[in-house]
């Protein structure tokens, strides 16, 4: 059996550790790619490249003859509401946020297209329901939602399939970096499942989302998994 092949931005930490996990333990060949040098070694490959360079994709496809899945999952995010975000606040969280898979995603598209492949694009919640004081994040996940719809269209003609998954409050460091334990914890007893995700949870899903077998007629959805925070009414105590 030929070895499957993902390709995973943002592979460093977080999510994008444990996406590189999942994929690794299931038996296939991971390359990762980060802003920074990932130290864990579910990696094959690892690249420290900023996903954003429009050069970027030509050089991963100089390197890489097989793709099955890509997994745009690498992230910016800037806590300032609308009247407070710079012109440079706004560029360089879209440019890693939504231009970057998009790059990725066209750059990449020929060796998707051998292997009858599939993008997973990590989005969300702030792309659907959004808070106060994440103006940029919130408008680059939303787009980014809107480029999985348009590529699924676009790329059903080569067999590409493209869906995305939209996480709610995830236990990440970037979650941590903003809240105090206390408030993590006060945050999860607010969900309907009464924690918070966990990101061998995105992880999982993401390997459904990639597996032709499992998924072959699910493209361009955008899929939620927040523990049922985003489906009761604020009003509602």
């Amino acid at each position: 059996m030929t070895e499957k092949v993902v390709l995973v931005t943002g592979c460093a930490r977080g999510i994008g550790e444990d996406i590189c996990k999942f994929f690794k333990i299931n038996g296939w060949r991971v390359f990762g790619v980060d802003i920074t040098e990932a130290k864990h070694d579910h990696c094959d490959t690892s690249y420290v490249l900023d996903v954003s360079a429009p050069v970027t994709g030509d050089m991963l496809l100089c390197d890489i003859d097989r793709l099955d899945c890509l997994v745009n999952n690498a992230a910016k995010q800037v806590c300032l509401p609308v009247e407070k975000t710079l012109i440079s606040d706004w560029k360089s969280v879209l440019d890693v946020n939504l231009i970057g898979p998009a790059l990725l995603s066209k750059a990449l598209l020929p060796l998707l297209k051998q292997t009858k492949g599939s993008i997973v694009n990590i989005s969300s919640i702030h792309s659907l329901v959004t808070s106060k004081d994440i103006a940029s994040y919130s408008v680059s996940k939303a787009g980014l939602a809107g480029l999985t719809r348009v590529s699924a269209i676009d790329f059903a003609k080569h067999g590409v399939r493209v869906n995305a998954v939209s996480p709610g409050a995830i236990d990440t460091p970037m979650l941590r970096a903003h809240l105090s334990t206390e408030e993590v914890e006060r945050m999860g007893e607010r969900h309907l499942v009464g924690r918070i995700g966990k990101p061998e949870e995105v992880a999982q899903l993401v390997m459904f989302l990639a597996d032709n077998e499992k998924s072959g007629f699910i493209t361009g959805q955008n899929i939620v998994m927040d523990g049922g925070a985003s489906i009761r009414l604020s009003t509602e105590v």
